[in-house]
């Protein structure tokens, strides 16, 4: 008999409600303000459960009585947000789970959100001490609240008072017919100020009418409760008017209802996810786009595991492809080679498997700005999906014939592609050097075709092919902060940096990984659907510099792969990271799509992009310790211009100019003072402004304190789970000290294990439910198989934490981890694919 041994400790900064309907957990009511439950420190994210009327499973602790509020206090900053997730909220049915938040100071200023949808968020006006209570209005259900975060993207259905819209008037359109016939349709009860075609917009009418018993909404008091007291009558109406809008969403014969938001001009792309995607902005793809989102004459391979045809983010940008996977046996589609590059799936489940090939082209392309999913990097570029990797990879001889026919060369398959593709992009390797392969992609940069490709993710200095062959673009990987991801390759065959992401790390803090997000597979009763999801790797890093590329070749169709290395090596495409010119590590540097299409438009024509302000920096990160950094302010175009004015959010960030020119370009110092701050993170924004209107802004994020200790997850139920015998699995329950819990599993045969851990909150008997505590060894987003043979395993430590990207990517579709992980239950011998 065998053993493993370890230490499971909670995320810092993740905390459990004390009251949650698992009997076996603590119990210590937190049902009103008087009693609110201490929260330490931004950001923060609690998960808890809530119960408007009693569940009526026995055995659980809210069976016969309700728990209908649970209210916490913590201090926060202003502008600070707070989102309230809904774990089991029924898009089919939203009246049937409806929680409500309200956050407030204890004098009683509120700021609310009151919608029928899974989220609600709202941000604090200033910085103080503040309770929090999420109210259960119907239903029972785990949630998620992210304390201090970046929202997640909601929908509609949000209504919240920090919003911008006009108090007491409200837009409503009718139903043709009720939606039950059983629900009277009595007036509305508002005066019509205008008719449209298919909107009423409306007006609540006077809230004196309520006191006198007028007809209309709910008196405030009946609604707020003790919220309502000494509330200024501008915030009073806009809650008003929001509690008026689920009063009208409720009844039977109105088809929808929404406050009369203002709204305002802007170029942000409007893909709800976009926010999330923080790996755009750190390569200037928010100003390119001003310039070119792309061309429909551009077309982008992307050979891969093919590409999920139905996906919503990229149904419209696909054109005809191919699947060059030989072995039936290989590719789970029932044949060999054949024209449809669909991926059904690499796993040995459908559960299991990857969806690669989709995540890479929604980078490179994704649809944008047109209210689903994420943003890709090219918009207008079309996306050629050619199939070589299915179950156990790919080989040599396939991904050859794959490259070939992208570049409209001959092929194995007999056919050619209407027209070759302009880039082709390569997330794969691992192979070692094939004279056969270089000889291919000769031939491939000798046809004009631009290739770029995944340095790898060892990270080791040895060359990764088809990367580091001549004639091919090798791209490593950053993380969030413009650093080396740890996973990646480096060293002298390395050309070019871009975004990979780094799912342990949460520099900009909004609660989720800093991982690529992109477009990915999700299920519905076994069937693909439609999802978002969050990975990291030089395979991600890859789609970007094939999407800038696309996107210069929009501009200057003639770019030849010899152009864009001279550009490279010139570094007048990239931003200069690490040593002074090339290096091992970034190659010529982080890809920046601003320079690239500057030149881009120099090439095409001799033009030149209007003079632009960029800093490098954009983020600059002041952990505990540290309270000096510096950034460069630099001008890109050719027309002068000079820096203006320094605009600062906050008081505690000064910026000194140290080494500049006239014109003011040049080295500024960042120096940060905490002299009063209290413990927590903070953010603020440097804003340099140019004579000719243009400006660049900076994001600075300082911690004042250690972070803090373990959070505490509350109970936990660690679990093992046998790869060969899927039907054992062994659990310990564990309270554990601290945040700490430490676990010892005995008496095992040898094997291979993987070790997962979370909480039940809801009490039905499955830990890692939405809303819900979650963690797996060694990562949640990479789970590793444990190999037992010879000798006890000690030292499996990992943590475990609530994870609104697990709530966002199981909303979107994409199943989580835990669930990829729950199919080694079904699966015997099944193995979870963690290659990039």
């Amino acid at each position: 008999p065998l053993a493993i041994s370890g230490t499971v400790a909670a995320v810092p900064n993740h905390f459990t409600d004390s009251d949650t309907n698992n009997p076996r957990a603590p119990d210590l009511p937190n049902d009103e303000g008087a009693s609110a439950q201490q929260i330490s420190g931004t950001p923060a994210i609690i998960g808890g459960f809530l119960a408007a009327t009693p569940t009526g499973r026995p055995g659980d602790r809210f069976a016969s009585s309700a728990d209908q509020a649970d209210w916490y206090a913590i201090e926060l900053e202003a502008s600070q947000t707070v989102q309230l997730a809904i774990a089991d909220w029924n898009s089919a049915d939203p009246a049937l789970i409806d929680f409500d938040l309200f956050v407030g100071t204890p004098s009683g200023d509120v700021v609310a959100s009151m919608g029928d949808g899974q989220f609600e968020t709202v941000s604090v006006p200033d910085g103080g001490s503040y309770l929090i209570e999420v109210r259960a209005v119907s239903g029972f259900s785990n949630y998620t609240l992210s304390v201090g975060t970046s929202p997640q993207a909601s929908s509609t259905r949000e209504l919240s008072s920090s919003a911008t819209f006009v108090p007491g008037e409200v837009l409503v359109r009718r139903g043709l017919a009720p939606k039950s016939s059983s629900v009277a349709t009595e007036p509305l009860g508002l005066e019509v100020v205008a008719d449209g075609s298919e909107v009423v917009l409306a007006r609540l009418p006077p809230a004196t009418a309520l006191k006198s018993g007028g007809s209309g909404t709910a008196s405030p008091a009946t609604t707020l409760g003790s919220w309502a007291e000494g509330l200024s009558h501008e915030r009073l109406e806009k809650l008003r008017t929001l509690h008026e809008v689920k009063r009208l969403r409720a009844r039977a014969d109105i088809d929808h209802a929404e406050p009369n938001y203002v709204l305002h001009s802007t170029l942000t792309p409007d893909d709800p996810n976009y926010p999330t995607q923080w790996h755009y902005p750190l390569i200037g793809l928010p100003q390119a786009w001003d310039v070119s989102t792309g061309s429909s004459s551009i077309i982008v391979a992307v050979v891969d595991t093919g590409v999920f045809f139905a996906h919503s983010d990229l149904r419209e940008k696909l054109i005809a492809g191919y699947d060059f996977i030989q072995d039936p046996a290989r590719a789970l589609d029932g044949d060999g080679i054949d024209p449809n590059p669909d991926d059904p799936g690499n796993g040995s489940v459908l559960e299991l498997s990857s969806f690669h090939g989709t995540h890479v082209a929604g980078t490179v392309g994704g649809a944008t700005d047109n209210g689903l999913g994420v943003a890709g990097v090219s918009w207008g570029a079309q996306i050629m999906p050619v199939r070589v990797i299915g179950q156990g990879g790919a080989t040599s001889f396939d991904v050859l014939e794959g490259v070939r026919y992208a570049a409209g060369l001959e092929n194995t398959s007999g056919t050619l592609p209407p027209r070759r593709a302009d880039v082709i992009n390569l997330s794969l390797g691992g192979s070692p050097f094939s004279e056969f392969e270089q000889d291919v992609y000769t031939q491939v940069r000798d046809a004009g075709v631009i290739v770029v490709s995944a340095a790898g993710n060892d990270a080791v200095s040895e060359p990764s092919y088809p990367a580091s062959y001549e004639g091919v673009l090798s791209v490593s990987a950053v993380g969030p902060d413009k650093q080396r991801a740890p996973y990646s390759n480096f060293g002298m065959f390395v050309d070019v940096a871009a975004p990979g992401g780094n799912l342990e790390l949460d520099l900009d803090g909004d609660g989720l990984p800093d991982g690529v997000l992109s477009t990915s597979v999700g299920f519905d009763a076994g069937e693909r659907k439609s999802a978002v999801r969050f990975m990291e790797g030089t395979s991600m890093a890859s789609p970007h510099v094939a999407g800038v590329a696309a996107l210069m070749k929009s501009v200057h169709s003639g770019l030849t792969p010899a152009e864009l290395d001279a550009l490279l090596a010139g570094g007048s495409i990239t931003e200069d990271l690490g040593e002074a010119g090339r290096d091992d590590v970034y190659g010529y540097g982080l890809i920046d799509s601003r320079r690239a299409l500057r030149e881009a438009v120099r090439l095409a024509d001799g033009g030149d992009l209007p003079s632009l302000l960029t800093t490098s920096p954009s983020l600059l990160v002041f952990e505990a310790g540290s309270d000096l950094r510096t950034l460069d302010v630099e001008q890109v175009g050719a027309f002068p211009l000079t820096v203006e004015d320094i605009e600062v959010t906050d008081s505690w960030v000064q910026v000194t100019p140290v080494d500049v020119d006239e014109a003011g370009l040049g080295t500024y110092e960042v120096r940060v003072d905490r002299t009063g701050l209290a413990d927590g993170a903070y953010l603020a924004t440097l804003t340099f402004l140019a004579s000719n209107g243009e400006s660049s802004a900076g994001t600075v994020f300082m911690r004042v304190g250690e972070p803090s200790g373990p959070g505490d997850a509350g109970l936990v139920f660690i679990e093992l789970l046998d790869a060969s015998r899927p039907s054992e699995v062994i659990e310990v329950v564990d309270a554990g000290t601290n945040g700490t819990h430490d676990y010892s599993l005995t008496d095992l045969p040898a094997g291979i294990y993987y070790l997962a851990a979370g909480t039940d909150h809801d009490n039905d008997g499955d830990i890692c439910d939405e809303g819900e505590a979650c963690g797996a060894y060694a990562t949640l987003s990479l789970p590793d198989a444990i190999r037992l043979g010879t000798g006890d395993i000690t030292d499996r430590d990992f943590l475990i934490g609530y994870r609104p990207d697990i709530l966002a990517a199981q909303t979107a579709g994409a199943p989580s981890a835990i669930e990829r992980i729950s199919a080694v239950r079904q699966t015997p011998g099944g193995s979870i694919d963690t290659r990039r």
